[in-house]
């Protein structure tokens, strides 16, 4: 068994490579990254800038076997707003080429949530077309 532990453990004042380091001192296998719009891992990184992330993780024999994200939180795949829901998707496209570049097997993806506008039976329904749809490039 391997364990990990999720970034937003650590210290807000902490970057994430303080985090890794920390975390591999404390014998932790693994560190779950989080992509965020405003700290360390964000959707618009380049891909060398991602790749040094690994690359730590390689140098202190780190596994980063998954990739979270709170931004579906703000951007819900079941948003009755289509603008929204779309970009939704692209964070969730964006956030399955972060984490094969990182090397990760796993994007955690929260789909929705149910609110006074989107009732249950429609966050599933919408949910699930929209998971239906991103299948493929997550498969890839």
């Amino acid at each position: 068994m391997k364990i990990a532990i999720n970034a937003w453990a650590f210290p807000k004042n902490y970057s994430i490579p303080q985090g890794m380091r920390i975390a591999k001192r404390a014998g932790f296998d693994g560190v779950e990254l989080n992509i965020s719009e405003d700290e360390y891992l964000t959707p618009d990184m380049s891909d060398s800038e991602i790749g040094k992330f690994l690359e730590l993780a390689h140098n202190i024999s780190l596994e980063l076997f998954t990739v979270s994200s709170g931004l579906w939180w703000n951007y819900p795949l079941t948003s009755p707003d289509k603008k929204t829901a779309e970009h939704g998707m692209y964070l969730v496209r964006r956030g399955l080429h972060i984490a094969r570049l990182l090397g990760a097997e796993t994007l955690l993806v929260v789909p929705g949530l149910v609110t006074t506008e989107v009732s249950y039976d429609e966050a599933y329904e919408r949910a699930i077309a929209a998971l239906k749809t991103l299948a493929e490039d997550a498969e890839r």
